[in-house]
């Protein structure tokens, strides 16, 4: 099965503006990228709503909010989260999911389509949260009216006491549990490198794709690499995307790895695969799209 193939532009876009046109222009003309995984920060969309319309071409069809690093700036709040057990923490992540939904529909209307198919979701907060107030959250989060866009559940390394944590949300089996008791409206996706950090190593990623997909609940698989050694990108486990191991030395991330979990993916009818890589400044424009088609390509998507 033939499966669209999203880039997190966010992640490994150049920093000077005219330098991002060109990238978003590239990324639209290119026939192996269906669209885009997009963040949300803790106040609004990472870019100017205007301005980041205008690069939104039509060929991006199947297009993720990821309200990932703004639910990271309020996760030293232990109450916060949409599994907190603490109500008022509970809402208040909430009303930052409304916040992020309200943008997606600000986008969706400045381009007069749906441009939003997916609204990921994050099982915070860090260590004390648990499936039931998941579930009263996703209740609450399906009666919303978001265009038309599906939840899906972006799995992020669980919490742990024993291991270096990143998210420390939690357990992926939990987060399948709540999924499934939704008929098929809520999704699972997984994240490459934060399944790496999680089982610190290469290996359960897979497992983590093959639970969801036996489960039936599998929507997404976006690959984000992991390093186990300190590098340019940051401390060891950091979730810093690095790229494919043939482009970050320190990376766990090699082309086989990524077929083999792609293929899994697929063979489970995967909605989405992507990539999301953290590039560091000095590549070209098309230094990047050649890191990233590698990605599509060891997915086979190409």
């Amino acid at each position: 099965m033939n499966a669209p193939f999203i880039i997190g532009a966010y992640a490994a876009k150049p920093q000077e503006r005219s330098a991002q046109e060109e990238f978003y222009q590239l990324l639209d003309e290119a026939e192996w990228v269906s669209g885009l995984e997009i963040p949300y920060m803790a106040k609004g969309l990472q870019d100017d709503p205007e301005w980041f319309a205008a690069q939104l071409g039509d060929s991006f069809t199947t297009n993720v909010l990821t309200p990932i690093p703004g639910t990271m700036s309020f996760v030293g709040d232990t109450s916060w989260g949409i599994a907190s057990v603490d109500d008022d923490g509970r809402q208040a992540a909430l009303g930052f999911l409304r916040n992020a939904a309200d943008a997606m529909k600000g986008i969706n209307d400045r381009l007069g389509r749906q441009f939003f198919t997916y609204l990921a979701l994050h099982t915070a907060p860090r260590s004390g949260g648990n499936v039931h107030a998941l579930l009263k959250s996703l209740e609450e989060l399906l009666s919303w009216e978001i265009d038309g866009a599906k939840l899906t559940i972006e799995h992020c390394d669980a919490f742990s006491t024993e291991r270096i944590i990143s998210k420390g949300f939690l357990e992926l089996c939990d987060e399948i549990v709540a999924a499934k008791e939704f008929g098929g409206k809520v999704g699972v996706s997984i994240n490459w490198g934060r399944s790496a950090i999680e089982g610190q190593g290469a290996d359960l990623p897979l497992v983590h794709v093959e639970n969801a997909a036996r489960a039936g609940v599998l929507e997404g698989l976006i690959f984000s690499g992991a390093h186990n050694v300190a590098n340019d990108w940051g401390p060891e486990w950091e979730d810093a995307h690095v790229g494919l191991k043939e482009f970050v030395p320190e990376s766990l991330m090699t082309p086989e790895l990524v077929d083999t979990a792609a293929s899994a993916a697929r063979e489970a009818g995967v909605h989405y695969l992507g990539a999301k890589t953290t590039i560091l400044p000095a590549p070209s424009n098309t230094e990047r799209m050649a890191m990233l088609k590698r990605i599509a390509e060891s997915a086979g998507a190409l």
